[in-house]
């Protein structure tokens, strides 16, 4: 018997397909959904959509220190391309709240020039709760579907740097590190992980009073580079505020653009990094791994078990219940 989806998985890809941003924004929604039920139904419109699609966008991801003007930079980039005659869409990862794990989710205010075109779509995306390098479980379905509504370029900004950002480069073509004007010095601060990673950098604020300070900042970031990583990391000067620069950056984005055979092995790599974090998410939403969670705790608490008695008693359990099974 053949498989037919759910109406609303065939509605929602219909909608896709002909660039509606609100069945965009929903299937977007159903994925991001810790309901099984309904990131169920997102998984059925990525399937239907899939069948037929062979549209490739070009996906690019920025990054970099918090207050250097990504969000500023990427409007900038974003409204160059709208002129050119490109349509984008821009996937922001705002972090989420350790506590709570509530995001602000403010990139619609800070590109407020963008939001009104047409031919772009923003969608800001909460990090989650202990996710990898500042994206979630779910980006790379929800880029799919971003590709499957025939968008030219996908343009990710990242929460910023981090030991696990490289992480984002495997879900892209191109990885562009921002950075601001800074004393030579500064280079210690820099994470070489990212640096042997990235595909361009782009020195930001080359405006002004910083005119000079980002000029000499581009200048220690060439000749450290070619040490670090032992080839040559293009370094750009730009500003987000009068434009500099700013053709330059997009003529490489342009130019840029890796084979499928490519794309695939850094979806091989992708596993590594997030297969983990989704088996552990299952083993935690598991009814006798949260009751057993909660007992140790309450043992804790009323110290009649200490922190390494609780983590052998929760590890000898999940060693006995893999015992069970000699397939695993």
């Amino acid at each position: 018997m053949t498989y037919v989806p759910p109406p609303l998985a065939l509605e929602l890809a219909s909608g896709i397909k002909v660039r509606d941003a609100r069945a965009l924004a929903k299937t977007i929604t159903l994925l991001e959904s810790r309901l099984s039920y309904k990131k169920a139904i997102g998984l059925e419109v990525l399937s239907v959509l899939k069948i037929d699609n062979s549209y490739i966008s070009r996906k690019i991801a920025f990054t970099g220190p918090p207050g250097v003007g990504k969000s500023t930079l990427i409007e900038s980039v974003g409204l160059s391309l709208v002129k050119k005659g490109f349509t984008l869409a821009i996937l922001t990862i705002d972090p989420s709240s350790p506590i709570s794990g509530g995001s602000v989710l403010a990139d619609k205010t800070r590109m407020q020039r963008l939001s009104n075109c047409e031919e772009v779509f923003i969608r800001p995306s909460a990090s989650g709760k202990g996710y990898l390098g500042g994206i979630t479980a779910a980006t790379l379905d929800i880029m799919d579907v971003i590709e499957a509504a025939g968008y030219d370029f996908i343009l990710v900004e990242t929460i910023g740097i981090g030991q696990n950002e490289v992480d984002i480069k495997d879900l892209v073509d191109q990885l562009i590190l921002i950075l601001p004007p800074a004393a030579g010095d500064e280079l210690q601060g820099l994470k070489k992980g990212i640096i042997e990673v990235v595909d361009l950098i782009a020195v930001n604020k080359h405006d002004g009073a910083l005119k000079k300070t980002a000029e000499l900042t581009a200048m220690h970031y060439g000749s450290a580079l070619s040490v670090l990583t032992g080839h040559k990391t293009p370094v750009k000067l730009c500003s987000a505020k009068d434009g500099t620069g700013i053709g330059e950056i997009i003529e490489m984005m342009c130019s840029y653009l890796l084979s499928p055979e490519e794309r695939q092995q850094k979806q091989v790599h992708l596993l590594d990094r997030i297969a983990p974090q989704e088996m552990l998410e299952i083993l935690l939403q598991s009814p006798p791994i949260k009751r057993l969670f909660a007992a140790q705790k309450l043992a804790m608490e009323t110290k009649e078990s200490s922190l390494k008695q609780s983590l052998t008693t929760m590890t000898d359990y999940l060693k006995s219940c893999l015992e069970m099974d000699k397939n695993l």
